[in-house]
């Protein structure tokens, strides 16, 4: 059931002859279809392409009712958060600060502008350059920003400093002064800004930082995971039309996974090491690898931040903790 919801999922979201649709009354479909799009987090932008291809009266009514209302609620909440993104911009610009809005911020702002429930937000990202950044913080304290309740994930990071909170509005922000937490540059960061059009990336560079988000930052490739709603992102921004992007190995993980939904119909070499890589890893014993891995990699994270650990209870729980299950204790 589950590989017959998955592909009306990509057949929905990418405009591909829909082979197979459930009857109105198979309660399982539809229920999977609601927990998938929910883990995927795109309940909104399969409401709106059922909506579209004129296909909600084909639905149980109840299941319409659900994904309208959810639609709605986001479309609402997006509302606010485009305001907030006008707001912030005219303060940004009026103190001379170089930024541009990154990821669904960016998205909501062009491709989804017209549409703006589509799409479900989480933060509000905006690049800003590395010598500013401290200067926007503070910018951004007296617009009742402040520093959120201490967050360990961010102790390893080397892209943007600690997220701020508007507990008024029930807005995040991260201030990025980097797209990724790699060494190596993906990006020409010289001209990254320079190259700006208003106060957003050139379509390559935001091409870029979206499969580099999935692949690299929310660790896709290595766990060979599959985000739609990056996928949806993608699809969209790209008008569907052409993949002019920068060829490395996220990208062309990142493509032939479109080409694995079907989404494209050609596909990019990756060396024989990745492709086995892959197929442990979906399998159910070869998931136990990249979790352990993972595990290794915020272990080593410890003696780097010692000093946190001496003065942050909160850090020094999450450390045994993560310690303890580590080692099944």
């Amino acid at each position: 059931m589950k590989s017959q919801v998955k592909l009306f999922l990509i057949q929905l979201l990418f405009d591909k002859k829909i082979t197979f649709f459930p009857n109105i009354d198979n309660e399982e479909f539809w229920n999977t279809l609601v927990k998938l799009s929910s883990a995927q987090i795109i309940v909104p932008a399969v409401f709106f392409k059922l909506k579209q291809r004129d296909l909600l009266d084909k639905i149980p009514n109840e299941l319409n009712q659900y994904l309208q209302n959810i639609y709605s609620l986001n479309e609402s909440r997006n509302k606010v958060l485009v305001d907030e993104l006008t707001f912030i911009e005219n303060e940004l610009n009026i103190n001379n600060i170089d930024f541009v809005f990154l990821k669904g911020s960016y998205l909501l702002r062009t491709i989804y502008s017209k549409n703006i429930g589509i799409r479900m937000m989480h933060d509000i990202d905006i690049l800003i350059e590395k010598n500013q950044i401290q200067t926007a913080k503070k910018i951004f304290l007296k617009l009742n920003y402040c520093n959120n309740n201490f967050d360990y994930k961010i102790l390893g990071s080397k892209k943007h400093i600690p997220r701020l909170v508007n507990k008024n509005k029930n807005i995040g922000i991260e201030l990025h002064f980097k797209l990724t937490d790699r060494k190596k540059n993906f990006f020409d960061n010289e001209n990254l800004l320079k190259n700006k059009f208003k106060s957003h990336l050139s379509l390559k560079n935001n091409l870029n930082h979206l499969i580099l988000n999935s692949e690299l930052n929310d660790k896709g490739a290595l766990l060979g995971k599959i985000f739609l709603r990056s996928i949806f992102d993608f699809f969209n921004l790209n008008d569907g039309n052409h993949f002019d992007f920068d060829k490395h190995f996220y990208s062309k993980v990142f493509y032939n996974k479109l080409y694995y939904l079907k989404i494209v119909s050609a596909k990019e070499n990756l060396n024989y090491f990745y492709l086995s890589y892959l197929l442990v890893i979906n399998t159910k014993f070869g998931r136990i690898i990249p979790f352990l891995f993972l595990k290794i990699l915020k272990l080593k994270f410890i003696p780097k931040k010692s000093n946190e650990y001496v003065i942050n209870l909160k850090y020094r729980k999450k450390v045994h903790k993560t310690i303890k299950s580590y080692f099944g204790k």
